[in-house]
């Protein structure tokens, strides 16, 4: 009976030194967030108290700090840190700050850290949300259309001819006001002397445009582009008489566009005016363009 008795007893000191084990395991890995109604942040504490009017905790340095409830803002219970957050949201904007709180509709968060601003956005409205940076390029399909003037075609007298082009971009993540894709287009221009002249020319270039943003308080917003592209094109030329000739030629260009926004963020209306040079064995021919498009962004 001894023995039970003592058996018993030394499984209940065990018993209970687990459990505190277990408390002062559960105390270290676990504490709280005190959020002041001036912005004022204490992260890594364990609330003690929060009756008669105030509040107490302690902070990681074992102090210990009082505060009225009506300084207090919120507790956060189980977290020791505000984490950053970036959001991005469907209409394609990017949201950097610090995630307050969360719940199954909505997400508080403050872009500085300490602020007393703090701003609630709907979980519906959102695309994707992540503690890591995210990365945003943007991508864009244009379709323009428009006239091609070439400036010096000489004895063949090229008059004013139609293009068509499409062009993919994107927004490169080190420089969010610009943007670079490719374009790649159709030119039918005929002489103006000999109706059976003509020329097809095929021209694709890399383009760079940076974006200038020339708005006024008005509701629409307008960005001037000046852009530069490098390239080639795929030239054939018949001149009339049975004669055809096909060729590579190398491609440049430069010029400047004015973009206006239809719907934020998503559909863009364009105007361009640019040079195109082509250069082939016998010189220069220097040429304008001049083109309307409409830009969809993905």
């Amino acid at each position: 009976m001894l023995n039970n008795i003592i058996l018993l007893c030394q499984l209940n000191k065990r018993k209970f030194s687990y459990v505190f084990i277990f408390a002062l395991f559960t105390r270290s890995i676990f504490a709280d967030i005190v959020y002041l109604k001036d912005g004022t942040i204490y992260e890594n504490v364990h609330i003690l108290a929060t009756s008669g009017g105030g509040i107490q905790f302690e902070t990681a340095s074992k102090e210990v700090q009082t505060f009225t409830t009506g300084r207090v803002l919120r507790l956060r219970y189980g977290d020791n840190i505000v984490e950053p957050i970036n959001i991005l949201l469907k209409d394609g904007t990017l949201i950097e700050g610090f995630l307050i709180e969360q719940d199954s509709r909505i997400v508080t968060i403050r872009r500085i850290k300490d602020s007393v601003n703090e701003e609630n956005i709907l979980k519906d409205n959102v695309k994707q949300m992540s503690a890591n940076k995210i990365v945003v390029v943007y991508p864009e399909m244009d379709l323009r259309l428009g006239a091609f003037m070439p400036l010096n075609s000489g004895g063949s007298k090229l008059g004013v001819g139609f293009m068509g082009w499409l062009g993919f971009y994107i927004t490169p993540p080190f420089l969010p006001k610009s943007k670079t894709g490719i374009e790649a287009g159709y030119v039918y221009i005929k002489s103006d002397t000999n109706k059976n002249m003509v020329m097809h020319l095929i021209p694709a270039l890399v383009n760079f445009q940076y974006m200038i943003n020339v708005s006024s308080k008005s509701s629409m917003e307008f960005n001037l582009a000046p852009r530069v592209g490098l390239g080639g094109a795929f030239l054939i030329f018949n001149d009339g008489e049975g004669g055809n000739f096909s060729s590579v030629l190398p491609a440049f260009g430069g010029g400047i566009g004015l973009y206006m926004t239809l719907v934020p963020k998503k559909l863009f209306l364009n105007t361009f005016v640019d040079y195109v040079g082509l250069l082939d064995s016998k010189g220069m021919l220097h040429s304008l363009m001049g083109s309307i498009a409409v830009q969809y962004r993905f």
